[in-house]
């Protein structure tokens, strides 16, 4: 059981559009473009995993480290990224959202073509095709690959035809985790794992589809949901499955959920911080970390034999769980941090 990729909530299947080959494209942050050594970042130590996908690796003192036998990804900020409001000598000079294909041009004037993929807030992602390359090439060779996201499991549906054919795919800040599965018809099918959704169950209620408005579900964090919103907060259920998220209107409402953020701590619910300044609400059980850890059991894949990719405050505990930490930019400052107290993370 799990979803359409239509992102409608019943049915039995998630079905993904035949695999498209994304032409070749550049990286675009999210407060402009970044520079084109940054947009080929994620693909150069993408390329340097790959290069260890065979044996194991000396690390500092001669210390033999274990190679990487899976990469755990975050999606937005980290392969993608967004155009917003322009950068100096950088433009996007064609964008097609039918097609969903761009082009940008960079301040020397060579233009780039882009696969673009759709956001409900941000306007739409650039992924480069090296990027998705690389990620081929660690799954040809071994690795296990999973795009982790704090994003609602609908964006996702409708992003799976232009996002790289990975081993998992874990939505909703660890909130629901789904793998490919081949029809008898050869197309590509997702289904939700549902040893996952039974761990969490009990707090965020039955998933199974098709699921009733989020007033009317059933679970502790769906009463977290309903509290907020009678005291007037902007909670967003919508497309979501197992998880919601508030968005603060000022720093009242912030100050606000921060404190609910630490009242909750420890119990049977969790939230999460965005680089946006939302707050994501989910089972204590779930998360980034938690999910990543699970995959690791679940694939016999140690600590010592796991690589992060990441951005943002909310990926951190899906980093202490990875050896390898590889991060192509900051968006928060607890990642500075991060990067500060760790040597051995890797940053361009």
């Amino acid at each position: 059981a799990s979803f359409r990729a239509s992102g409608d909530a019943g049915g039995n299947l998630l079905e993904a559009a035949p695999p498209v080959n994304p032409p070749r494209c550049c990286m675009v942050a999210r407060r402009g473009v970044i520079s084109l050594r940054g947009a080929l970042f994620v693909a150069t130590v993408l390329e340097a995993l790959s290069r260890c996908g065979g044996t194991d690796v000396c690390g500092g003192a001669g210390h033999l480290v274990k190679r990487p036998r899976a990469v755990f990804s975050d999606i937005d900020g980290t392969i993608v990224h967004y155009y917003r409001g322009g950068a100096k000598g950088v433009e996007v000079v064609e964008e097609d959202c039918e097609a969903m294909t761009g082009v940008v041009r960079d301040a020397s004037g060579s233009e780039r073509k882009c696969r673009l993929l759709s956001s409900s807030r941000l306007g739409n992602g650039f992924i480069s095709l090296p990027t998705i390359d690389k990620i081929n090439k660690l799954r040809a060779k071994g690795l296990r690959v999973t795009l982790v996201t704090g994003a609602r499991t609908t964006t996702m549906l409708k992003r799976i035809p232009t996002l790289p054919l990975v081993d998992a795919l874990v939505c909703e800040s660890g909130s629901c985790i789904l793998y490919p599965e081949t029809g008898r018809d050869g197309e590509t099918y997702w289904g939700a794992d549902l040893e996952w959704r039974e761990r969490i169950r009990s707090v965020v209620g039955d998933q199974k589809e098709p699921l009733p408005p989020p007033e009317k579900r059933q679970g502790a964090l769906w009463d977290l949901y309903r509290r907020l919103l009678e005291q007037g907060m902007r909670a967003d259920a919508l497309g979501y499955t197992a998880s919601f998220r508030v968005i603060p209107r000022d720093d009242a409402e912030r100050d606000a959920l921060e404190r609910l953020r630490s009242e909750i701590e420890g119990g049977e619910l969790a939230a999460a911080a965005t680089f946006l300044g939302h707050y994501d609400f989910m089972c204590s059980r779930a998360g980034k970390g938690n999910a990543v850890e699970y995959l690791q059991r679940k694939w016999g894949v140690s600590r010592d034999e796991s690589a992060a990719v990441f951005d943002d405050d909310n990926d951190l505990c899906m980093a202490e769980r990875c050896h390898w930490c590889l991060v192509p930019s900051v968006t928060s400052e607890s990642v500075q941090q991060g990067l500060n107290k760790n040597p051995q993370w890797i940053r361009t």
